[in-house]
């Protein structure tokens, strides 16, 4: 922990703020946008891949929205409060095998320490905290995304990426399950099979309406925290979604 602290104390770090989560609740992966905020030009993005359960965490405080029972984030929060403890910052610093790494730096008693965090996690907890998020300007340069053609629009930036590369599970899924990576991999639940007299148009239409209701069964699932319920949602729309594209 100590030769990372010391490691990132060398690299320029740049501070973000969250642009946008997207695409919230879908199909798709979805993506925290993070964008530089003190810059001479235009800023640069960094778009990251997380899980819908972190994409929902993040989501709920900038959109001010609150759970009906504190989820894992906001006791986190509480008890860093009640313990004395100070973050100072949370930082994201390397990309490896398209997994973003982080950490966080807290200081308790004039003690600093660097604790590994998955970038998703560290964000939903600053937000909570009012801390600061930074990303090392070395990765900025190697991952991030330019503003330039679209005058330094954030929005037109995305626009654009999303048209240039439509994200899908597949692919942005992060392959490692180390301390600190991103990893939203979860094991798939089997669909009743649909035989060959069955795949008319009517059915497609039933795929459909089944589709919206576990989309509304996933948002609530999520907002209770009842995550193992989500991640079986989560796959039955993957598979439903796929079945209505064919």
């Amino acid at each position: 922990m100590n030769k990372q602290r010391d490691s990132n104390r060398k690299r320029r770090l740049l501070e973000v703020s969250v642009a946008r989560v997207a695409p919230f609740l879908r199909p798709e992966q979805p993506l925290v946008w993070l964008c530089e905020k003190e810059t001479e030009g235009n800023p640069r993005l960094l778009p990251i891949a997380v899980g819908e359960f972190e994409a929902a965490a993040i989501q709920m405080p900038l959109g001010e929205d609150k759970s009906l029972r504190p989820i894992s984030y906001d006791l986190l929060a509480s008890m860093v409060r009640q313990l004395g403890v100070t973050v100072r910052r949370v930082v994201i610093h390397t990309v490896r095998r398209q997994v973003f790494l982080g950490s966080v730096l807290i200081e308790r008693d004039g003690d600093l320490r660097d604790i590994d965090t998955r970038p998703s996690d560290g964000i939903a907890m600053a937000l909570r905290l009012g801390i600061p998020v930074f990303v090392t300007e070395e990765l900025l340069e190697e991952s991030g995304l330019s503003t330039d053609e679209d005058h330094g629009d954030v929005d037109d930036a995305i626009a654009r990426f999303s048209e240039m590369e439509p994200q899908t599970p597949d692919e942005l899924a992060g392959a490692g399950s180390d301390s600190g990576e991103e990893n939203v991999i979860v094991e798939a639940l089997p669909l009743p099979e649909t035989t060959a007299s069955q795949i008319d148009e009517p059915v497609k239409s039933t795929h459909e309406a089944t589709l919206i209701k576990l989309q509304e069964r996933l948002q609530q699932a999520v907002m209770r925290e009842q995550y193992e319920e989500a991640a079986l949602l989560r796959d039955q729309i993957d598979r439903l979604t796929d079945e209505t594209r064919t």
